[in-house]
């Protein structure tokens, strides 16, 4: 449901795109994808996927300005260190268009996805919707947060 927000965000990046099974998350939605991983894009284009090899921070931070209508950053946690969240925020709201949409994935735990609201919500973002989905233990196995950029203030 949360991909449903990027059907009419034209180009979409993925970030963090993997062996490919975001793409398919996306129902049809055509995206680029970029991982670090040599192995995982040549899985990607073995699936029939668009997908380049590159440094996942740099890269983001090479696209032009205002150039995508959809971003999808994947495994925040796991791939960006808390210290990083600022210019990773900056950068998706640069590479965006006003209006345009981005997906952060991978906010489980320790009060991830609230660090990411409070950072995205000022003044860069509006929050258009949060999910978590449950894991064991009832902490949240993984979270969403799905933002759209706002105008320049």
């Amino acid at each position: 449901p949360c991909a449903d927000c990027l059907r009419s965000a034209d180009p979409v990046l993925l970030l963090g795109c993997g062996d490919g099974e975001i793409f398919e998350a996306l129902d049809g939605i055509a995206a680029t994808g970029v991982e670090e991983s040599a192995s995982l894009v040549d899985e990607c284009r073995s699936r029939g996927f668009v997908a380049e090899t590159a440094l996942l921070r740099s890269y983001l931070e090479a696209v032009p300005e205002g150039s995508l209508g959809g971003l999808v950053v994947t495994r925040v946690v796991d791939r960006y260190p808390l210290i990083t969240w600022p210019r990773l925020v900056a950068a998706a709201w640069r590479s965006l268009r006003p209006g345009g949409v981005v997906l952060f994935e991978g906010l489980a735990g320790r009060g991830a996805a609230a660090r990411l609201r409070w950072l995205a919500g000022r003044p860069r973002f509006t929050i258009v919707d949060a999910r978590e989905f449950p894991g064991e233990g009832g902490f949240p196995r993984d979270c969403i947060l799905v933002c759209r950029r706002a105008e320049a203030t």
